[in-house]
């Protein structure tokens, strides 16, 4: 029917037609039914332009390509073809077209889970619909910053904006954008764990969009109000919604749909102990996921992959998968992924019969459900605490145990020793010198573990935490002594590029060369730490603004004049810093590092290899 339809759409079709904003349209709303047939339309009337150079409808059909493109999860590719259109469009003067592209970029954005850039593109693109008088567009903006700021669990402000959305859209009749923006409501009912109330507004959105027409829509609501009935524990409902997602997305030959409905499937079989089954799951959808880049789904399904290894009895396996999540972890900034970690980490500690470390981590996991306890049902806390509670004290009765138990051994030696003393004298020294090799062996592992544990294993810089942590008390300082300080985030331009043409080890030589560059280029004063990829964080305290940009500068030349194996020194590497002053109304230091990680994009967006400071 759909190939009817094209063929139809273009067999009547003459310049005039080309001009027309509805006829792309047309074209741009049967991507809901087969994407790919449009994609392959969309190519054809792109090259069909270009070779007539008519640029204007050669970037309608670049728009209606990038927007199929996205649908399909072929990421890669629409970034190349928005890029190249956001580069073009505005010689045409077509406020319209470049809202389309924005409105792609965005979307694209999104799907990586690139949250905060989220925030400000449609901030930016919201901006340019007001001034431009387009309702449509201000809707869709509106509703693409909420989704970000829902993300970010920024719940209040990104409930704000849905509601502005959603007086907008009614207003106009924009049925399509009512799903979505009902569908982010639900979302945002999720986010605060009122369950019931998010599945009634994911099954009024099924009533806004035609199913028949709509099968990417529906088989998303399908799959939320499906992963809700988990959050439920009706696993029975849940599986139910989810297989029928399941066979849209398969309909579709929508890969990214079909994985993200195996993570939860995986997750029934992981609730009802059928062990295989899960891991089938995770072995269909993590591999997707790594291939688009898509970063949150990739930490939730290796930590998925973590906990049924565990449940299979590989302890240690699924402990070093678990430190090795930290970071990913954190980075995720959500309460129930955190806490699911930290529980995963106290069991595994506690199979492989590391109490304290165990006990350490269920502490942990107490203190994170208290500092969240405003965000959860008071009856569910109480009862998650009181498990904990009892976990904890029956993991220090364990480690009292084990320690009677040593300490009974202790006296029996004791005993032996008195009674044999003059016999085995020389055995007597033999062991007094094993058990001193043995704690000399234990404090030196110890301290290797304390210094992995605060370091970056690659650079041998600070880690995250550990930045972070010193970032924190010379806040502190700053706002107890009113003394400056400054906060500057740095990123590595073009890693990516650096890593594809001249391989990981060049990679990991830049980031290497990097850290050296910083060590031998800032003040005594100043502490700098890798916070995750080639992003790395710098406290500065009592720096001017002098300071930071003294500071860039050495950083740049010391890092120029380093010859970096593996790549060519016609290759420069070179970085962006933003970098943010205290203010007095600031609370904690990620106020701070807020507004220098706006200003590192601010500097990317402005051609990279400068700094930015951020209004003070």
């Amino acid at each position: 029917m759909l190939s009817t339809l094209l063929i139809s759409l273009d067999s009547h079709a003459n310049d005039e037609d080309y001009q027309s904003n509805e006829y792309w349209q047309t074209l741009a709303d049967r991507i809901k039914e087969d994407p790919n047939l449009v994609i392959e339309k969309a190519l054809t009337l792109q090259q069909k332009f270009k070779q007539d150079h008519q640029s204007y409808n050669e970037l309608q059909a670049m728009a209606v390509l990038s927007s199929a493109l996205v649908a399909t999860s072929q990421f890669d590719h629409a970034e190349m073809v928005i890029n190249e259109g956001l580069a073009r469009v505005d010689k045409e003067g077509s406020s319209m077209l470049k809202m389309r592209f924005l409105r792609e970029q965005i979307l694209l954005t999104h799907e990586r889970g690139q949250w905060q850039q989220v925030i400000i593109l449609s901030s930016h693109a919201l901006a340019l619909a007001e001034q431009e008088n387009m309702p449509q567009m201000i809707a869709h903006f509106l509703h693409n910053r909420s989704r970000g700021l829902r993300a970010s669990s920024q719940n209040q402000q990104a409930l704000a904006d849905m509601l502005a959305a959603y007086q907008i859209a009614k207003a106009h009749d924009m049925r399509l954008i009512l799903a979505e923006i009902v569908n982010s409501i639900a979302l945002v009912h999720q986010n605060l764990g009122q369950f019931d109330e998010a599945i009634h507004y994911f099954k009024e959105a099924l009533t806004f969009i035609d199913a028949d027409k709509d099968k990417f829509g529906t088989s998303i609501l399908l799959y939320n109000i499906g992963t809700l009935y988990i959050h439920k524990q009706d696993l029975t409902q849940a599986k139910e919604y989810l297989q029928q997602s399941l066979a849209l997305s398969l309909t579709l030959n929508d890969e990214i749909g079909v994985a993200y409905v195996h993570s939860q499937l995986a997750t029934i079989a992981y609730n009802t102990g059928d062990y295989q089954r899960a891991l089938n799951h995770i072995e269909q959808s993590l591999p997707v996921f790594e291939q688009a880049k898509i970063y949150q789904s990739i930490t939730l399904g290796k930590l998925n992959l973590a906990k049924v290894t565990l449940a299979q009895g590989d302890h240690q396996r699924a402990l070093n998968m678990l430190l090795a999540l930290e970071n990913d972890i954190a980075n995720l900034n959500n309460d129930t992924h955190s806490k699911g970690y930290l529980l995963a980490l106290a069991r595994s500690y506690q199979k492989s019969r590391l109490f304290q470390q165990a006990s350490e981590q269920y502490e942990a996991a107490i203190a994170h459900i208290e500092q969240t306890a405003s965000k959860n049902n008071k009856e569910s806390l109480q009862k998650i605490q009181t498990q904990m509670n009892i976990q904890h004290e029956q993991q220090k009765t364990e480690l009292l145990k084990k320690e009677n138990e040593l300490q009974k051994q202790r006296i029996a030696q004791q005993d032996l020793r008195q009674k044999l003393v003059y016999l085995v004298a020389t055995t007597v020294v033999v062991l007094i010198l094993v058990i001193l090799v043995i704690l000399f062996q234990q404090i030196r592992s110890r301290r290797k573990f304390l210094r992995l544990a605060l370091s970056d294993e690659l650079t041998g810089a600070p880690n995250r935490r550990n930045i972070r942590e010193k970032g924190a008390v010379m806040f502190s300082q700053a706002k107890t002594n009113a003394t400056e300080l400054a906060v500057a985030v740095i990123d590595l331009d073009n890693f990516k590029t650096i890593n594809d043409n001249f391989g990981h080890e060049a990679g990991d030589n830049v980031l290497k060369a990097f850290y050296q560059a910083c060590k031998h280029s800032i003040r005594s004063s100043d502490n700098i730490g890798r916070i995750g990829g080639e992003e790395w964080l710098l406290i500065m305290p009592a720096a001017s603004e002098q300071n930071i940009t003294d500071a860039f500068k050495r950083i740049r030349q010391t890092l120029s004049q380093q010859q970096i194996a593996g790549v060519p020194s016609t290759h420069p590497v070179t970085f962006s810093m933003g970098a943010a002053a205290i203010k007095p109304d600031d609370k904690k230091l990620d106020d701070v590092i807020r507004r220098a990680d706006s200003a590192v994009y601010k500097a990317k967006a402005q051609g990279r290899d400068q700094l930015t400071l951020a209004a003070i």
